[in-house]
């Protein structure tokens, strides 16, 4: 179905539409890509794409890499990264830190659809009962 105009929903199939696109791109490489959202008008949408390295059948994102260079500055073990945690009856996985943000610097991804969440350190670590 032909895109009329750029809204959110829009942006949403273009995103899911060119990840589909990249996984015979990811097969060969050895990489994994991810959109990161991005910025649109009506006529125009500017997506953020990322590409990362996989190693031992892990994906080593930038977000993965502060968590565990800077996981003890925030009350964390690097080890961590990857834990499952709840909160309000939802269950997320940390998969990295964002060193950029001032309030919500956990990463971590709903596990019912994989989708990117933000998290306060503080909210995480008690979920984790540290």
């Amino acid at each position: 179905m032909e895109i009329k105009q750029i809204n959110r929903e829009a942006c949403n199939r273009i995103s899911d539409g060119v990840i589909e696109a990249l996984k015979v791109l990811e097969k060969n490489l050895g990489i994994k890509f991810e959109t990161k959202g991005g910025k649109f008008s009506d006529t125009n949408y500017t997506m953020k794409l990322s590409a990362s390295l996989i190693k031992n059948g892990k994906v080593l994102t930038l977000e993965a890499e502060a968590f565990k260079m800077y996981a003890t500055r925030y009350g964390f073990e690097p080890t961590d990264l990857g834990r499952q945690f709840s909160q309000r009856n939802v269950m997320y996985k940390i998969t990295g830190l964002n060193t950029r943000n001032r309030k919500y610097k956990i990463v971590g991804k709903r596990m019912s659809d994989n989708n990117l969440m933000k998290f306060t350190a503080e909210g995480v670590l008690s979920a984790l009962k540290k």
